[in-house]
């Protein structure tokens, strides 16, 4: 009986993760025939997704051919068609064998399209492509950049390259507001997330609230930090913070007030 009941939980566990998964993009290899096309360094190039429901992004993943190569990834909201307003960008890693998961901080994604992203140090076969014959909705963006170069906050003046290739390129979304993310209803906080949290927390708020301060309070009322909520996006560092209960006040004029978790 302990066994069956082990493997109910299992399983029961797997669909619950499957149903939390909603991402987008080319998650396998099979069908993907050009796995020695060489993509150019220094340009940061991507393609299209699109994404049915809202969702919270956690990573951004290609699948690698093990050049060894450093390759930073990105993604734009899409604009009509031509890649828009920066969402995320991640951390310079290696290009190993299979999938490499760039994390990122937590976001919110609506539904609708975007564009997925990466840039090489060096020319080479990073990842696995296919040409689709007759397709439209395919076309590649790029930007010319060096490779150290920031990751540009906005692509509407990227390059068009149609030739209808998509790569190996994928996003890891979470279905909805999932666990770990605060949603404050009727409030100027948008999101909270993740809470718990370990090493940093992003708060997402209404414009009314941009440019006021937000306070860190023991549950004592003792004050262990402050900042300033300068975009509609703040990440705070908490890892100076012991683990334990908080009270996280966000804004001056219309004060709200959340409980934080450490740990």
């Amino acid at each position: 009986m302990k066994h069956i009941f082990l493997l109910f939980f299992v399983l029961a566990s797997l669909v619950a993760r499957a149903q939390n998964n909603c991402n987008i993009g080319n998650q396998s290899s099979v069908g993907y025939t050009n796995p020695g096309d060489p993509v150019f360094k220094d340009f940061l190039m991507g393609i299209k997704f699109t994404l049915g429901r809202t969702g919270t992004l956690r990573s951004i993943n290609l699948i690698g051919r093990n050049t060894r190569t450093a390759a930073k990834m990105a993604v734009y909201k899409d604009v009509a068609g031509v890649p828009g307003k920066l969402i995320a960008s991640t951390a310079i890693d290696t290009v190993k064998s299979g999938v490499i998961s760039f994390p990122v901080t937590p976001t919110i994604l609506d539904s609708g399209s975007y564009w997925v992203m990466a840039i090489y140090s060096t020319t080479g076969g990073h990842t696995y492509s296919t040409t689709q014959i007759g397709a439209t909705n395919d076309s590649i963006y790029y930007n010319p950049q060096p490779f150290s170069d920031d990751i540009p906050g906005n692509g509407s003046d990227f390059v068009l390259y149609k030739d209808n290739t998509t790569f190996t390129y994928f996003l890891g979304i979470d279905c909805g507001i999932t666990a770990g993310i605060t949603e404050v209803k009727n409030s100027s906080v948008i999101n909270f997330y993740p809470n718990p949290a370990i090493d940093f927390i992003t708060i997402n708020i209404r414009p009314n609230l941009i440019g006021e301060a937000y306070y860190i309070t023991t549950i004592s009322g003792t004050q262990v930090a402050t900042g300033q909520l300068t975009d509609a996006f703040t990440v705070v560092d908490i890892n100076a913070l012991q683990a334990g209960i908080y009270f996280m006040i966000i804004g001056d004029r219309e004060r709200e007030t959340i409980k934080l978790i450490k740990q």
